[in-house]
């Protein structure tokens, strides 16, 4: 889970209770990316536990003038889909962003009986009229702009991540979980004020389902997608679930959106990718979804 929140799922790696009141802000990378053009990424929305929160704790995507898509373990509160959250958008600066309330929020059901389909739509209150909405990828689509190897991105107001910090802690605090040393130590943990890019490759599923099976995880190639750097540490991070992974494509928006942030194992690590949920694989479901609930 790729999560810092009240909010949480049930049975995903890293589900980091770290508060962001403790924690510095910065402008500084994340994870091996840089601070977004402003009005690069319109589409991009920060979801809030309140119309008044300045933080946030997931991203997601506008997807009509009425409806956001994020992750499904961004919106349960204490094994409830929660009704109370807001979003954000309009703005690179989060504390600038634009807040709308939400009418509705929908979670894939089966997400809370295995773990996958790590989708949920927000409708929002109020229809955003000048929404930059991203264009969802078919399989058809998917196959044309995703290939294996493709460079994608994932954009969000997540934690900003040292590797090399962090692997320098957990060597001098070996008896810390991962978990532990996140929540008490908090020594790789930034939150940057502007949002910030970056761009990951995508990876041979056999790739990351071996580096996972280490971990006795399981990677499914119809329900996600596995991205990140195995030559370097790029990668998104605790506070960027639920945001869009997108590839270039030949549309008027210039990306596709192909995943959600879902989850992994710590953030930037070469030896376990991102993984995302993939929306080729749940393009109906959302569809079929925002048309019984207009």
């Amino acid at each position: 889970m790729r999560t810092v929140s009240a909010f949480a799922g049930a049975g995903l790696i890293l589900a980091a209770a770290v508060s962001l009141a403790g924690a510095q802000t910065s402008t500084d990378y994340i994870v091996g990316g840089e601070p977004a053009a402003e009005g690069a990424f319109p589409w991009q929305v920060r979801i809030l536990e309140d119309i008044n929160d300045k933080y946030g704790f997931c991203g997601g995507s506008f997807i009509s003038p009425s409806w956001v898509l994020t992750a499904a373990h961004c919106v349960y509160d204490g094994g409830e889909v929660t009704q109370k959250i807001a979003v954000g958008y309009g703005n690179n600066n989060r504390e600038k962003l634009t807040r709308v309330e939400v009418e509705k929020v929908i979670a894939h059901p089966d997400y809370d009986k295995t773990g996958k389909a790590d989708f949920a739509l927000i409708k929002l209150k109020t229809p955003v009229k000048d929404a930059k909405w991203i264009p969802l990828a078919d399989p058809e689509i998917e196959a044309k702009f995703a290939k294996e190897g493709t460079v994608a991105t994932v954009t969000g107001w997540g934690a900003l991540w040292d590797f090399k910090v962090f692997e320098a802690a957990k060597s001098d605090n070996g008896d810390l979980s991962t978990m532990k040393l996140l929540k008490e130590k908090q020594m790789a943990l930034k939150w940057p004020l502007m949002l910030h890019e970056v761009q990951v490759k995508i990876i041979p599923e056999s790739d990351c389902a071996a580096a996972y099976k280490e971990l006795g995880k399981d990677i499914s190639d119809r329900a996600e997608i596995c991205a990140g750097e195995p030559a370097g540490v790029k990668d998104s991070c605790y506070g960027d679930s639920g945001g869009p992974l997108v590839a270039p494509a030949d549309n008027s928006r210039g990306f596709v959106q192909i995943g959600v942030v879902s989850w992994g194992d710590q953030c930037g690590n070469p030896a376990f990718p991102g993984i995302y949920s993939r929306v080729s694989n749940y393009n109906d479901w959302i569809r079929a979804t925002i048309q019984k609930n207009k």
